[in-house]
């Protein structure tokens, strides 16, 4: 079932994709191969720009599609990175978080600037201790929030908070009702993830093995919401109220009645708001309780045993979408919404149109446990990795048709169409980071990070081959532009040298951190009750080895550095000496030039002085009377004739070469013809002679049998 990188992959390794694996982001020098830590990519703005993390510098980087330079700065976070749970960056590319059990340190990305050295702390902020009452177990930014200032917070004991960290409020959802018996709260919650509208989390429980609830609608304070969503919003409020009958239950009635309330009201805000800071909703809207679970048709009867694992949102185009479940047995579900969900807030334990259709069950063959990477969003497409291996999962071969047939209201075409997707093993065999795909040149790829290496690939398209050839002959041109523009070769700012030089003796400057007792150091350590002072010393051994790691890892940048300015200085000096080279030569060829130029200056002169003579020659003739009585000369009525007669042949010859020309074009025509009509002449002739062979053949068998009649008789 699956397959490695090989001629009908998914991916190219184009010159493209060398272009962005050249970007100097990515190669920057290892500070300590020994003690490297985890780095991560994302990309964000429509996939044009990079974001990299590297835990053991503690830097942030980032850097455009277009740059080939980046910015960097300084993160506060080296005491608790063997705590760190995740990471994860906004949808708008605005924040990127890192969160413990505990605290959640939020960085702003300074994209308008490079060098942020002196003002790092502006741009980081840390919340500390949360919850007092539970661990953080997963954060989420709201990819509808204005100014991503919204983060979704799953604790350990299921409540869920809408945390605006800019104003520091938080709605808490999912909470304890106090009722006895059954409760509307989802208790075992592993896993969250937002529809692609950004108004649906759903929630994963394996409370009863893997059920599948909603928090709809699932709201930021401001909502940045475009005109289009609003509509199609309005349009599926409409339907749900006409799909009111007597039937309907009561709770249903009210639920779908205060959601037309509710998008009514968004419509007469949207007139007048700002792009920028968004519709602002009002609490009584945020509370929201879940719904479902979940039915699925058909489940499989195998998984009743098996636990889920993960579950994440697969877009599959013309605003349609996927849900993906993972569970501990390797068994992968592809999920469909068939129904409209309605908007639920002040009913507990509510079911209606809770309902998912399986199309695939797949069954992965790795060897470990997998992981779906949440940060690669590409339609159609989602990773997966286990313990060494990095899985593509490509469904665009049913999923593309089954989004056209759901907006054409047409399902003929899905009849007889395999619902099998297909798996890429990517060639992977270092420590996987992190995941993300980018855009560059109407090229699209994925960029796979390790500590190592950062790996590139562009998706090949089958039907855009033109396009390929075009966008890889643009990107060999601005190569070649690129090779001969002059840029500098270091690939870290230098400003980036110093800010770790400067980190690295303020560590040095402070002190061992434990207090030592003095009835401890009074103590000789050969005693036969030495464990404290030899606890002591070993924490005092690590601290200062860790000390000289970091004065290793500095001092390893700082010789890269001494070694990129040595290469850097011959270059400069080949480039000056190769300018040197020219200049003489454009010297040489430069006086050259003059001369001729001086030549051409004087004829002109000369010209242009002969040309004022007989300008006034013949203004003194045009002015004066005695030549207007001179007689025409014969020699001079013979020469007028001459020159005429020379004009008519000149004419003649000219119509003339213009009919040899035509003659040409049609002897050249004919001669295409005859050329296109030989094959089929050669093959007449031949068949005729073929024919007549025959007949000849024939006719002699028939005269040698009445040559030999006759003899007989």
């Amino acid at each position: 079932m699956a397959s490695s990188l090989s001629f009908g992959s998914p991916f190219v390794n184009d010159s493209v994709c060398k272009t962005i694996k050249k970007k100097s982001i990515f190669n920057i020098p290892l500070l300590n191969e020994l003690n490297r830590g985890d780095r991560y990519v994302f990309t964000s703005h429509n996939d044009s720009r990079f974001v990299q993390l590297e835990t053991t510098t503690e830097m942030l980087r980032w850097s455009s599609v277009l740059d080939q330079d980046f910015g960097s700065m300084h993160l506060k976070m080296l005491k608790i990175k063997a705590d760190i749970i995740d990471i994860v960056l906004s949808d708008g590319g605005r924040f990127i978080a890192f969160y413990t059990k505990d605290d959640i340190h939020m960085i702003e990305i300074p994209w308008a600037y490079k060098d942020v050295s002196n003002m790092n702390h502006v741009f980081q902020r840390k919340v500390s201790k949360v919850n007092n009452v539970s661990k953080i177990k997963k954060v989420l930014f709201h990819p509808k929030a204005a100014n991503d200032s919204c983060v979704v917070i799953l604790f350990e004991d299921d409540s869920i908070w809408l945390y605006d960290f800019n104003i520091r409020k938080k709605i808490i959802l999912n909470e304890e009702n106090g009722r006895f018996g059954l409760g509307d709260k989802v208790t075992l919650i592993n896993d969250m993830v937002f529809s692609n509208d950004g108004l649906t989390l759903y929630l994963l429980s394996v409370s009863g093995g893997g059920d599948i609830h909603a928090l709809y609608p699932c709201l930021p304070s401001r909502l940045l919401i475009k005109e289009s969503e609003l509509q199609t919003l309005m349009s599926k409020s409409v339907i749900l109220y006409n799909s009111i009958n007597k039937e309907t239950k009561p709770e249903v009635k009210r639920s779908i009645i205060k959601q037309v309330q509710f998008v009514t009201k968004l419509g007469l805000k949207n007139k007048e708001k700002d792009d920028e800071v968004g519709l602002e909703i009002e609490d009584n809207y945020r509370y929201v309780k879940p719904q479902g679970p979940f039915t699925i048709a058909p489940f499989p009867g195998k998984l009743y045993d098996s636990t889920a694992k993960q579950i994440t949102v697969l877009d599959i185009g013309r605003q349609n979408e996927l849900l993906v479940m993972t569970f501990d047995d390797k068994n992968v579900l592809f999920l469909f919404k068939d129904l409209e969900l309605s908007m639920v807030w002040d009913t507990p334990g509510f079911y209606y149109n809770t309902s998912l259709v399986l199309i695939e069950n797949l069954k992965l063959t790795s060897s470990g446990e997998e992981i779906v990477i949440k940060s690669f969003k590409k339609q159609g497409k989602f990773l997966l990795k286990d313990i060494d291996t990095v899985y593509l999962v490509d469904t665009t071969t049913w999923s593309s048709l089954v989004s056209k047939c759901i907006s054409d209201e047409d399902l003929t075409p899905l009849v007889g169409t395999s619902f099998k997707s297909n798996i890429v093993t990517l060639d992977w065999k270092d420590k996987f980071c992190s995941a993300g795909v980018w855009k560059y040149n109407g090229v699209e790829g994925l960029i796979v990070s390790s500590p190592l290496k950062v790996y590139t690939k562009s998706f090949f398209v089958g039907t855009s081959l033109f396009s390929s050839i075009k966008n890889n002959d643009e990107a060999k041109i601005k190569e070649r532009e690129d090779e001969i523009k002059y840029t500098v070769a270091f690939s870290q700012p230098i400003s980036e040298i110093m800010e770790l030089t400067k980190l690295y003796r303020n560590d040095c400057r402070n002190p061992f951190p434990d207090i030592i007792e003095a009835r401890i150091r009074e103590k000789p350590i050969a005693n036969d009750s030495n464990e404290e002072q030899l606890s002591i010393m070993t924490k005092f051994s690590s601290d200062l080895i860790t000390k000289i790691i970091k004065g290793q890892s500095l001092g390893i940048n700082l010789h890269s550095r001494i070694l990129e300015q040595q290469y850097e200085l011959t270059r400069q000096l080949k480039h000056t000496q190769d300018i040197v080279t020219k200049q003489e030569t454009m010297d040489e060829v430069n006086k050259g030039h003059i001369y001729q130029w001086n030549e051409k200056v004087i004829k002109q002169i000369n010209l242009i002085k002969r040309f004022n003579d007989l300008n006034e020659i013949l203004t003194q003739i045009e002015t004066s009377e005695k030549f207007k009585d001179i007689v025409i000369s014969n020699n001079e009525i013979t020469w007028f004739k001459e020159i005429r007669n020379q004009a008519v042949k000149f004419n003649e010859f000219v119509h003339k070469q213009k009919a040899v020309n035509d003659d040409l074009k049609f002897i050249a025509k004919e001669l295409t013809v005859i050329q296109s009509r030989s094959g089929e002449l050669q093959t007449k002739a031949k068949n005729e002679w073929e024919s007549l062979r025959q007949i000849l053949k024939e006719d002699s068998v028939l005269i040698k049998q009445s040559f030999n009649v006759k003899g007989e008789k």
